[in-house]
């Protein structure tokens, strides 16, 4: 049909009426299980009631877009950009009349950056991307379908994204792209199944299912934890595709990341016995792997090997071995191994300095980590927040807040920008010591410097001002807390509720039990953020359980009269006995009850 006789219709709801429809479909019958999960089940053969416009040269030409956006400037794009936005994210019932009448005229590449952007929800930008599709001379591009697609399945909406895989096909854009996406998402999803029948139907959809494809998928599947589906499959399947150097390393790594390593091995030797050479990245996923299983001497002597077969290592390698004698403590062994880096011409890059300074701090040999510090700047390599942060690691474990803000102070000066571990492990030795104005004031720069904070940096700062009296200020960072979307920890919660019903602040009270009501919320919290006084009631309860049982213990031993009689009771034991027991008793009772008050 041509575009001069284009009768305009809604596409929206007609997109959403195809997922209803396939919904239905895409399910087994008498099961809840979408139809890629049952290998037993055909593919489906969904019916479009929409066709989306293909290039036909016998079509009124399109208006000329292209000519119109070379003319824009950055500022123009980008306040373009901005209508549509913001039009989208309101995601109002007259979506579609606003981005008619928003005087913004949509072309390929805009839709493209519109979904690079996009920060919300699939459903809004999907109809968007739909009305895009109705516009006079529009075509929406392979890359754009993708990055729907992508966002759509980070969500899990895969039978919705098959969708789109559908209408892709019908005009010709659909690539191995597409299903990369596709297999990536649903091994991350834990969808291992899934991934596997989507890479058996790529020949279905026109797209060839080559070695490349395989490895994509053997890749997805490890880099997810699943290296077993990975390696079945491959076994099955090796026989139609060429088994390369790439598809070898992948599953060698997928192992490793496991810290199965024999089982790596195991695939290293069968690489080799195939008459494939191993690389440098081939030695150094399985030295890694040996590093990361805490198997150093396996990882030595795998190097040892690497280098009579005559495969140098590069700086990779040794970060692994340097980064795993600093875990090991031996320090020493590590700076020989630096030495022997740099005698084979092999420059140690910020990892190797990071992974000696780690390991230096974790023996608190603090002076050994400067002199490290000192070494990578004289040679030239800068450090990073990083390294910094090792160093603060260290100053929070042992309370140093001077040796801590001197260096915050340095990283200031020299134009660093701090991230979040930086930013919490500082507040928590502030919040240790005491020091809550310059925790305050380290996070109002953490909040000015663009840096999020987390639930354990909220719960610090908030208990600090609670113990410090401060109970405005902590219902403020509270409150700011859920603004946020940060849930809080019932412990915290609680705290601020005593401070309040003690002060009788019973307004603010219950402004903030209606807001801990609509908030999703944990009621347990970690050890290390327990209230102050849990450990003195814990000390309580034991003294009052000891107490329960030294009396029954007594009542057990004092069973003759004489005993009974030497603790101070002058009657017969044989008249009050069964009194004495039985009042006992009811102590013990009250005394257990109190002790579970406590607890609770």
């Amino acid at each position: 049909m041509a575009l001069a006789n284009h009768t305009r219709h809604r596409f929206a709801p007609s997109l959403y009426r195809i997922f209803s429809k396939k919904r239905n479909l895409s399910r087994v019958a008498g099961s809840d299980r979408p139809w890629l999960l049952d290998t037993s089940n055909p593919l489906f053969k969904w019916h479009w009631p929409l066709k989306l416009r293909h290039h036909d040269q016998t079509t009124t030409p399109k208006p000329p877009i292209a000519d119109g956006r070379k003319q824009l400037t950055e500022d123009e794009e980008e306040s373009m950009l901005a209508k549509i936005n913001k039009i989208v994210r309101e995601n109002g019932d007259d979506m579609e009349s606003a981005l008619d009448n928003c005087g913004v005229r949509i072309y390929p590449q805009l839709m493209e950056r519109l979904l690079e952007r996009a920060e919300y929800s699939w459903k809004p930008m999907l109809r968007c991307f739909s009305w895009a599709a109705n516009q006079l001379g529009f075509m929406h591009t392979t890359n754009s379908f993708n990055l729907m697609i992508n966002m759509m399945t980070k969500m899990r909406e895969f039978d919705s994204a098959w969708v789109l895989v559908g209408l892709m096909r019908e005009q010709g854009l659909i690539t191995s792209q597409t299903f990369a996406i596709l297999m990536r998402r649903y091994a991350r999803a834990g969808m291992p199944e899934a991934a596997l029948r989507t890479f058996d139907l790529m020949d279905y959809f026109g797209c060839k299912a080559d070695s490349d494809a395989f490895n994509i998928l053997l890749d997805a599947l490890c880099k997810e934890g699943k290296a077993h589906p990975a390696t079945v499959f491959f076994e099955q399947r090796r026989s139609g595709f060429e088994s390369t150097l790439v598809t070898y390393n992948i599953l060698i790594n997928g192992w490793c990341r496991l810290r199965r390593v024999t089982k790596a091995h195991k695939l290293f030797d069968q690489m080799v016995g195939d008459g494939i050479l191993p690389s440098v990245v081939s030695y150094t996923t399985l030295i890694d792997g040996y590093c990361r299983a805490g198997s150093l001497e396996d990882a030595l002597k795998q190097l040892g090997t690497m280098k009579e077969k005559g495969c140098q290592p590069n700086v990779v390698t040794y970060n692994s071995i340097v980064d795993a004698l600093g875990e090991a403590g031996k320090h020493q062994d590590a700076l020989s191994m630096l030495d022997e880096m740099n005698a084979t011409g092999c420059t140690p890059n910020i990892s190797t300095y990071n992974s000696l300074i780690k390991g230096l701090c974790k023996l608190e040999d603090l002076p050994g980590a400067s002199g490290i510090l000192k070494l990578m700047m004289e040679r030239g390599c800068l450090p990073t927040v990083t390294t910094y942060s090792y160093f603060f690691r260290f100053f929070s474990k042992y309370g140093k807040i001077k040796e801590a803000m001197g260096l915050y102070m340095k990283m200031a000066q020299s134009g660093y920008v701090p991230d979040r571990l930086t930013y919490q492990l500082l507040i928590k030795v502030l919040c240790e010591k005491g020091r809550v104005e310059l925790a305050l004031q380290v996070k109002k720069e953490m909040d000015a410097g663009g840096c999020d904070p987390d639930l354990a940096t909220c719960t610090m700062l908030i208990h600090r001002l609670c113990r410090s009296k401060r109970l405005e200020e902590a219902c403020e960072h509270f409150e700011k807390m859920i603004q946020k979307g940060i849930s809080p920890q019932y412990v915290t919660y609680e705290m601020l509720m005593d401070g309040l019903r003690k002060t009788n602040q019973l307004d603010q009270a219950q402004i903030l039990s209606e807001m801990m009501v609509a908030t999703p919320h944990y009621n347990r919290l970690p050890n290390k953020y327990k209230r102050d006084d849990d450990d003195e009631k814990q000390e309580i309860t034991d003294t009052i359980l000891n107490k329960a049982q030294e009396i029954s213990q007594r009542l057990t031993a004092g069973k003759n009269s004489k005993q009974l009689q030497g603790e101070g009771d002058h009657k017969t034991c044989e008249d009050h006995q069964e009194d004495i027991v039985k009042t006992a008793r009811q102590f013990i009772k009250v005394i257990k009850a109190r002790a579970q008050a406590i607890q609770t």
